[in-house]
């Protein structure tokens, strides 16, 4: 049972640090993507290298996400939180210090970690802190202000690169995180439930194991491996240390992951659409600045528009939140990756001649049905999960999720990349940007396409369990 942490103005100061850690993080992916284009000129980098700036914080984040949660239940969700925050400022400060590309990638890493500790303990301190009988009030409260995050970062980016330098991007963080350090240490309580050192043990090797898998993953994607020798190896290597990462976590009493969540086809199918999903929805915040910038915007232009889209994420979030069932979260959710496939068969058709108008149209219809997937999808898991599995279960949805936004990050630029020769910003005309989004939204549809094959058989799974929900065991 969550605590009610007295006084009351104990609970709206811990509250606040929550909200506050939630827009820093969200912020911190979003306000970057709109400082590509100018970080090609300002760091005489090119397309493919200024890429990095993005993967880096998407890599460390996706690497340490599920460990920084086993952590904070060995050795307390407080202090590590707190922790958390000072490494994503420490991170904060040298991107915005430093006058090299590739360090500026390597900051973003450590910025990457500090953010996968607080995003992974977050929802644990909710319930640390609310009321009782206000915890999903208050997760409501966390899941706008992501939203808001979001959409802030590409207006706020847009706003200081067109106004001063890119550099005041990661320097914002600086006073922001302040005020959330001290409203954390101050409100936070001291005692979380459930965490502590020597509660349980914590699975070092799984957390090794799997931090490795993701980064040879990483990497795999991303570089432009020479040679299909090279390739064969790092495949083979990711799935020897798959296979030890499943035999340890089955021998480990307290594994990192408990394995036996991926036996219900309804958790299985669940991560896999996600990470579908959250690959397309990546695509649009990677590209859509380069299009944009095409189209003859500025970069403050660029942003308002690019923000459009998580504003109606949210919007839309707030709408179905308040009317969705346990029992049509199913039918809901592949509507969701209905409209995410309508909406990027129409980017892959856009002309030039409707300009920004049709492609923030398009852009709108992907949002509504990201919104409409990931409220459905989630409410419907966490319905069905135990108490102890809850954290379990959102840590490998943040995964998946994180692992689609990586992997659409990384395909899909590289695929505009090689359509554009983008490496020089001035080069990138009409043209070329617009048969780059084509080509780029052809494979964004037919990746959904499957993800709709994938909610159809989930329908059909179904229909043929007349006997209702299976409790896990």
């Amino acid at each position: 049972m969550a605590n009610s942490v007295e006084p009351l103005s104990e609970y709206h100061g811990a509250l606040a640090a929550l909200l506050l850690s939630t827009f820093l993080t969200s912020l911190a992916i979003s306000s970057v993507n709109i400082l590509l284009p100018a970080l090609v000129s300002s760091l005489d980098a090119n397309y493919a290298q200024v890429q990095w700036v993005v993967l880096a914080y998407m890599i460390a984040l996706s690497s340490f996400l599920v460990i920084a949660g086993g952590l904070g239940d060995t050795y307390g969700r407080r202090p590590l939180f707190i922790a958390g925050l000072g490494i994503f400022m420490v991170g904060s400060a040298l991107c915005g210090m430093t006058e090299n590309i590739g360090m500026l990638s390597a900051y973003r890493g450590v910025q990457g970690i500090g953010a996968a500790i607080v995003v992974s303990l977050n929802l644990a301190l909710v319930r640390d802190v609310a009321p009782t009988g206000h915890t999903g009030r208050v997760m409501g409260w966390v899941g706008g202000m992501s939203a808001v995050g979001t959409a802030a970062g590409p207006v706020l980016g847009g706003l200081i690169t067109g106004f001063a330098d890119w550099r005041w991007v990661f320097w914002l963080n600086l006073p922001l995180g302040a005020l959330t350090l001290l409203l954390a240490v101050r409100y936070l309580p001291r005692a979380s439930q459930g965490a502590g050192k020597g509660s349980k043990p914590f699975d070092l090797m799984g957390a090794a194991l799997l931090a490795m898998i993701v980064l040879i993953y990483s990497f795999g994607i991303k570089l432009k491996l020479e040679g299909a020798l090279l390739r064969f190896f790092m495949a083979g290597l990711a799935l020897v240390l798959l296979v030890a990462f499943v035999l340890v976590e089955r021998a480990k009493p307290s594994p990192l992951l408990h394995l036996s969540l991926l036996h219900d086809y309804r958790y299985g199918l669940s991560y896999l659409i996600q990470f579908i999903v959250a690959s397309a929805v990546m695509t649009a915040l990677v590209i859509g600045p380069f299009y944009l910038i095409s189209l003859g915007l500025n970069l403050s232009m660029t942003g308002l528009v690019m923000g459009c889209s998580p504003v109606c994420v949210m919007i839309t979030s707030s709408l179905i939140g308040r009317r969705v069932k346990q029992e049509t979260c199913s039918n809901m959710a592949s509507i969701g990756v209905l409209f995410l496939f309508f909406g990027s068969l129409g980017l892959a058709h856009l002309s030039a001649a409707t300009g920004v108008i049709g492609y923030i149209a398009c852009l709108m219809v992907t949002a509504i049905g990201y919104a409409i997937f990931t409220v459905a999808n989630n409410t419907q898991l966490m319905a069905r999960a135990a108490p102890e599995q809850r954290g379990q279960i959102s840590g490998l949805l943040n995964l998946s999720r994180n692992l689609g936004m990586l992997t659409g990050a990384a395909l899909m630029s590289a695929l505009f990349d090689s359509v554009t020769n983008a490496s020089a910003l001035s080069a990138l005309t009409l043209q070329l940007a617009e048969t780059g989004l084509h080509r780029v939204y052809v494979c964004v549809s037919v990746v959904l396409c499957f993800g709709l094959v994938v909610r159809g058989y989930w329908h059909f799974r179904e229909y043929r369990e007349k006997d209702g929900i299976r409790t896990l065991t």
